[in-house]
């Protein structure tokens, strides 16, 4: 794929200067990240910024006790790690959940991309939404919302936000492992493994292969929304 190809997926830079975009085909990187491999760690130094022009990646946190937390997932046009624009320090790891093609670009040019006003804005906006979907979580990860309704929470959205149409439902697709989810809940995966056995008897969701399929959307909707 063409620098330009990726820039025109990417609403960041699309909606870029000329000037801009003309640096980035100049500057920029397009890499293929293998499944597995972190793209960086949390604490590392960084001087790359990281758009993902197809594919999926998560973002993870480890606590104090070593335990990953899985926070946020991302798809095509997403940029990773805006955060190195205040210092070049990871505050998250991010890998992918399938091989994924990235485009870098030096922190060195992305500054200097920001001292256009509208370029500046877009990137404000990025972090913005993620910040938006962080208190969206922390709403729905509390004491008082129970575990089966948090994964099933967390099933609609990756339903709704990445999911693929097939005649039998909707498929989430990459896989998606009891341990990933338990990572993302902050939950023990014994617990989850139930929850998850639960849903498939009651036909909410299909889980084969560690592959989920939503075969009614709506459905799950209404149990998060069902009062206990």
């Amino acid at each position: 794929m063409e620098i330009s190809e990726a820039i025109q997926k990417c609403t960041i830079l699309n909606n870029a200067s000329e000037t801009i975009k003309e640096s980035v085909q100049k500057n920029g990187q397009i890499v293929l990240q293998e499944k597995g491999v972190p793209i960086f760690r949390e604490r590392e130094r960084v001087d790359t910024l990281y758009f993902i022009v197809e594919g999926y990646v998560v973002l993870y946190r480890h606590n104090h006790r070593g335990d990953r937390k899985n926070i946020f997932i991302y798809t095509d046009g997403a940029l990773l790690n805006e955060v190195i624009v205040e210092k070049p320090i990871a505050s998250i790891s991010a890998e992918p959940l399938c091989d994924t093609l990235m485009l870098k670009i030096p922190r060195k040019y992305f500054m200097d991309y920001m001292e256009d006003a509208a370029f500046s804005r877009e990137v404000v906006y990025s972090s913005t939404k993620k910040i938006r979907k962080m208190y969206h979580q922390l709403a729905n990860t509390s004491n008082s919302f129970r575990l089966e309704k948090q994964i099933i929470a967390k099933v609609w959205k990756l339903a709704r936000d990445y999911g693929i149409e097939t005649p039998s439902g909707i498929q989430i697709p990459f896989k998606v492992t009891i341990t990933f989810l338990a990572d993302m809940l902050g939950a023990k995966r014994e617990s989850v493994s139930r929850v998850m056995g639960h849903l498939k008897k009651s036909n909410l969701i299909e889980y084969q292969e560690k592959l989920i399929l939503v075969p009614d959307i709506d459905k799950l909707l209404k149990k998060i929304h069902e009062k206990e």
